[in-house]
């Protein structure tokens, strides 16, 4: 009996996780009850009841995967020592919720049937975050009400995307090709140059997949999505090559507002910013550089996640952050090398569009430190490599 009350609660606590903390999580400035300005003290509840409960969980996690996140965290409270503003202690916030949802999808979530639920809400919260941007476009409403930026948003479609085009592989298809549709025309609608490169790169390892892995009486409707797809991609690929507003990518070069030069700009000051800090990083929110148009000092985010590490954390950040993505380039190829004996649902295909389009897709937003998808994503490839990795063990032993 007092195995089964243990059982029953811990299923409470997951859902309560599964369907309130992570869409409220997920929604940015949130909705109605999915507020964000409630969702620490929530989490803060679940840690407590479930210590109080003496559930048996590993509370933070030891495997090598997680290193990057709990660096992370630490050098980003460190560096509060340097605060210059209360932007400083607003990243370290960003930064630690985000790794306690990462520690709370550790100890939550930990079988397949609970992974399908984060990715079952996952999909309906996208699917609201691209129906109201598509809205609020066609009728001029203010469509910064939930997410502040459409770099953000797409960012957080992209990041996700690679999970939706394994599942296509996977068969399960007509309301994942639905959902999926409604996300390239999100992101053609936003104009984010990075995220629509991204989704077709990965577009593109999707259609090899189809060509090289897929029986023929498989490939034969799949190669029919296929083409549907690529049909609806290929306006976004020309927006990338073409225009944006009035202008074309050879005129915004030589327009001072163009966004290409402003990356560049900013680009420019992170490495000056991380010669000046000798390597060593500045510290949480203390990114102060000339402004683009006005020249004055102002703190800015420099839209390049690999310089904006090491000019906020220093080198010591971007060396285990690199270390974390070799690991899970190994657990794809661990994975990979098992796919014909247990059921991966394409996951493998998944992990490494995610690993090929993040390179890319994570310069589309100005700092991926504040943007809460960042940490969901990882989050969620870390219990399903777990998952894959206990089916794997299970056969061996």
């Amino acid at each position: 009996m007092k195995n089964l009350n243990r059982k029953q609660f811990t299923i409470t606590i997951t859902d309560l996780f599964v369907y309130f903390i992570l869409p409220t999580f997920l929604l940015s400035s949130g909705i109605l009850i999915y507020k964000f300005t409630i969702i620490f003290p929530l989490i803060m509840i679940i840690i407590f009841i479930t210590f109080f409960a003496r559930l048996k969980i590993s509370y933070i996690p030891f495997d090598r995967k997680y290193l990057f996140f709990t660096g992370f965290t630490l050098l980003s409270g460190i560096s509060l020592l340097r605060a210059t503003s209360f932007d400083s202690y607003d990243e370290f916030f960003h930064i630690l919720s985000g790794f306690t949802i990462i520690l709370l999808m550790h100890n939550l979530i930990d079988d397949e049937k609970k992974i399908k639920k984060v990715i079952k809400i996952t999909k309906i919260v996208i699917l609201f975050l691209c129906i109201q941007f598509i809205i609020a476009k066609t009728f001029n409403f203010n469509h910064r009400a939930i997410y502040s930026n459409e770099n953000r948003l797409t960012t957080f479609l992209v990041f996700f995307s690679p999970f939706i085009f394994s599942e296509i592989l996977s068969r399960k298809n007509i309301s994942n090709i639905l959902l999926l549709s409604i996300i390239i025309i999100t992101c053609f609608i936003a104009g984010s140059r990075f995220n629509l490169l991204a989704i077709s790169i990965q577009m593109f390892i999707f259609f090899i997949v189809i060509i090289i892995r897929l029986k023929f009486k498989q490939k034969k409707f799949t190669l029919i999505i296929s083409v549907i797809l690529i049909l609806i991609i290929s306006i976004p690929l020309f927006q990338i090559i073409s225009i944006t507003g009035d202008q074309n990518l050879s005129e915004q070069r030589n327009t001072e507002a163009s966004s290409l030069l402003l990356r560049v700009y900013l680009i420019v000051q992170g490495l000056q910013i991380i010669q000046e800090s000798h390597y060593m990083g500045v510290g949480a929110g203390n990114i102060i550089i000339p402004n683009y148009w006005t020249r004055d000092k102002e703190k800015w985010a420099l839209h390049n996640f690999f310089i904006h590490l090491v000019a906020t954390y220093g080198i010591i950040a971007l060396l285990i952050f690199l270390f974390m993505y070799y690991q899970l380039y190994k657990d794809y190829r661990f994975i990979y090398s098992f796919r014909n004996k247990i059921e991966t649902n394409f996951f493998e295909v998944a992990l490494l569009m995610f690993l090929i389009t993040f390179l890319i897709s994570s310069n589309s937003p100005s700092s991926l430190f504040e943007l809460r998808p960042f940490y969901f994503v990882f989050g969620l490839i870390f219990v399903k490599i777990r998952s894959l990795r206990e089916k794997i063990y299970s056969l061996e032993y």
